[in-house]
């Protein structure tokens, strides 16, 4: 099964079009939460990331990005979500957290094993080039985000604990890395990226800091649709797809 790149982004988009009403209704508090807290932390954040007042603005805005996806998630996939609360956490969020976590300690441990081997192997890593090195240190932390990235989908439409979810995403990524890399990473990477560019800009930070909310759902219809098409290419189906 294929992962043709130019129609899964054009369904994914598509997608979220014809959804557009179900997820406004379905988001609009963690939507509206998270900009509100993104504005709020420009004007009274903390001066400097070291500061410790930083954590109280991140633990917010990352609890409603969890919120925020697994609706997304269950809106693109099983056409809503029957907890009519405009906001809410379950053992669902809790799992969705704990995938999370363990997917981001594990890309920091391989990061750092990678950093600690090229260094160890490599006599002078300076010859090779910035860019050269961050490429073979990232390279396989950004191979297992592809092959994990799966999980999220599958724990918000799937009845599956934070392990079962990420053993399932291996499967169904097995010979799509690559392009599961394009579409679910490198995309939403480009996009951080132009936002980031955009918000360097005088006056025109609070934009750039809400269209960082408002573009996550487009961005999650591409990881759902991947999701989508896999699940039903896989022998055993998906509860999504």
């Amino acid at each position: 099964m294929n992962l043709p790149l130019l129609k899964v982004v054009g369904a994914a988009l598509m997608l979220f079009w014809e959804r557009r009403a179900r997820l406004a209704r379905a988001l609009w508090l963690p939507l509206g939460g998270g900009i509100v807290v993104s504005l709020a932390e420009l004007r009274w954040g903390p001066g400097g990331p070291e500061q410790r007042g930083a954590v109280l603005w991140a633990l917010p805005m990352f609890m409603l990005t969890v919120m925020l996806a697994v609706r997304s998630y269950r809106v693109y996939l099983l056409g809503g979500d029957r907890d009519p609360r405009p906001l809410s956490w379950s053992l669902r969020e809790s799992r969705f957290l704990l995938a999370m976590m363990g997917v981001s300690f594990a890309f920091a441990a391989l990061v750092f094993f990678v950093g600690s081997l090229v260094g160890l192997l490599v006599p002078d890593p300076q010859r090779f080039g910035k860019g050269t090195l961050l490429l073979m240190v990232m390279l396989p932390g950004a191979y297992l985000a592809s092959r994990v990235l799966l999980a999220f989908p599958i724990i918000a439409v799937e009845e599956a604990s934070a392990v079962q979810a990420l053993s399932r995403a291996w499967q169904l990524s097995r010979g799509h890395a690559v392009r599961i890399l394009l579409l679910c990473v490198a995309i939403p990477g480009l996009i951080a990226w132009l936002l980031t560019r955009l918000g360097s800009l005088p006056g025109v930070e609070p934009m750039s800091a809400a269209l960082v909310w408002l573009l996550m759902p487009a961005e999650l219809a591409i990881a759902a649709m991947v999701y989508s098409v896999l699940a039903r290419a896989a022998p055993d189906g998906g509860a999504g797809a």
